[in-house]
């Protein structure tokens, strides 16, 4: 049975090949005097085990950082309907596909980003699929605009757990919205009048675009 292994050789005239065998498959590949180094560097910095995180139980995705003590995480949305604000029209179980939020946290537990995006339905995978964001306020890469909104401080993952709910309660307006990303093309107003008695199942056979990005691109977006 043949072992995994990686050897790192270094020539006479500081060329480094790196050789991997995983499974009995070799691979080989040059580096760079400086990425070796880095790599080192990398190695040798202080490690810091993480104890004791308790996550959402809707998590999808945990990021921490030793350096900064940052932490990204990544909930699904776990309901089919949500308490909706355009401008000042509430729009009271208003349907909603599968969505996604991302979280970025400062060390001192104010959060830096929020992303959003929309899923395909069933178990999610790093592979599902991703929509374009049919409303306002978020961009190409997820991220989406809080305007001046005061968002909680979070003292934990945990903490995340009803960020979700409150970022769906704020005022919704037309920042970043256009009629082009939904198939229908319809107006902010006209898309939120058209979809109030419908089905959260009627988004993907009506409504949503393919963005061309999976979860795993939403990911690496949170991700710090």
């Amino acid at each position: 049975m043949k072992h995994d292994r990686l050897s790192i050789h270094i020539s006479d005239d500081a060329e480094i090949t790196v050789e991997e065998r995983e499974n009995g498959i070799k691979t080989v590949k040059s580096i760079s005097m400086k990425d070796f180094i880095l790599c080192l560097q990398d190695s040798t910095k202080e490690f810091m085990p993480i104890r004791n995180i308790i996550l959402p139980k809707n998590a999808l995705f945990y990021s921490f950082s030793n350096k900064s003590n940052e932490f990204s995480a990544v909930l699904e949305y776990p309901y089919t309907k949500a308490d909706i604000t355009y401008m000042k029209t509430e729009y009271p179980n208003f349907p909603l596909p599968k969505l996604v939020f991302g979280f970025r946290i400062s060390d001192n537990g104010k959060i830096r980003q929020v992303y959003l995006g929309v899923t395909e339905n069933g178990i999610l995978r790093e592979n599902s699929k991703m929509f374009v964001y049919p409303f306002s306020n978020v961009s190409n890469d997820f991220s989406l605009c809080t305007g001046d909104n005061e968002l909680p401080a979070i003292k934990s993952p945990y903490s995340l757990s009803n960020m979700p709910d409150y970022i769906l309660s704020l005022p919704d307006n037309d920042d970043h919205f256009k009629p082009e990303n939904n198939r229908l093309k319809l107006g902010h107003r006209e898309l939120m009048e058209h979809l109030a008695d419908k089905s959260p199942e009627y988004y993907y056979s009506d409504i949503l675009i393919p963005s061309g990005k999976t979860l795993a691109d939403f990911y690496e977006e949170v991700s710090l």
